[in-house]
């Protein structure tokens, strides 16, 4: 008898024992059955919504780990200036800021760039930044 596989039929001319052969079927026919069946699509947009939803309200990376976390409940603005979750891009995703690592929890849902003021404030807690900044405004108006 032949070797592996020698016992099956070849179809679309796809040796099924060659993994590659079968990934490019398969990437095939998922993209002419999704763009045939538009309910699937929209099924499967939603289910990955779920999903990207879950991880963003339950998952956070801590040190370069992921760890899932009970995080204060998504508000869906940000707390310190108030816009809104438009959920496109980076300047309009709202982010989940925490202040210890040991105690995640404790947090604020806050926008992009509120969330790099967040960042700079904690990193700068000597105030030496904001003095800083107070003296070169000074210095330029005068």
């Amino acid at each position: 008898m032949g070797g592996k596989g020698s016992g099956r039929i070849k179809i679309l001319n796809i040796d099924w024992d060659k993994k590659e052969d079968r990934n490019i079927y398969q990437k095939e026919w998922r993209q002419t059955y999704y763009s045939t069946h538009p309910e699937y699509r929209e099924k499967l947009r939603q289910s990955n919504k779920l999903r990207f939803d879950y991880f963003r309200h339950n998952v956070m990376c801590i040190n370069g780990k992921h760890v899932t976390v009970r995080k204060r409940r998504f508000q869906g603005y940000c707390e310190l200036c108030g816009r809104t979750d438009l959920g496109r891009g980076k300047a309009h995703h709202l982010y989940y800021h925490h202040w210890d690592d040991k105690h995640p929890e404790y947090g604020i849902w806050v926008c992009f760039w509120c969330h790099r003021y967040c960042e700079a404030v904690d990193d700068d807690s000597e105030y030496r930044m904001m003095e800083k900044y107070k003296c070169l405004k000074k210095q330029i108006t005068k």
